[in-house]
């Protein structure tokens, strides 16, 4: 395979992983099972406030953006009384011309610390695997 085809491969993996943590993260934060909702909470909504802020927009201009009738939804992903869905989330960050990571920080990386592990482990198994073939092949 080409390196040039192979490396855009690689990257849109990456997020597609990203974007699949994302939705369960917002799954988990929808259904309240994310522990220390409130302290991650309010750095949610600084973020989403912040980062439109910082564009210079209103809550109408991001409504009208998104497609929506009102800025009520906007007003409620600030607060935190509701979620954005996945792909709004993902037009948010294209808005506000950051990172879909940048509006999650601080879930990102609760969500890297309990994934980490498991990915390690993970690779263990893998290896192991990998090591069985071989040696059914000799």
């Amino acid at each position: 395979m080409h390196l040039g085809r192979r490396h855009f491969l690689l990257v849109l993996l990456e997020e597609l992983s990203l974007l699949v943590i994302f939705t369960l993260l917002l799954f988990m934060l929808s259904t309240d099972k994310l522990s220390g909702m409130n302290e991650a909470g309010r750095s949610f909504i600084n973020r989403l406030r912040k980062h439109r802020r910082l564009m210079g927009y209103t809550q109408d201009d991001v409504a009208y953006l998104l497609g929506l009738h009102s800025k009520t939804e906007i007003s409620r992903w600030e607060k935190g009384t509701t979620v954005p869905l996945t792909d709004n989330v993902i037009r948010l960050a294209y808005i506000y011309h950051t990172f879909t990571e940048e509006l999650f920080r601080e879930y990102y990386k609760q969500v890297r610390y309990e994934i980490e592990p498991r990915e390690k482990k993970v690779a263990q198994m893998r290896l192991k695997r990998n090591e069985k073939k071989k040696k059914r092949k000799y």
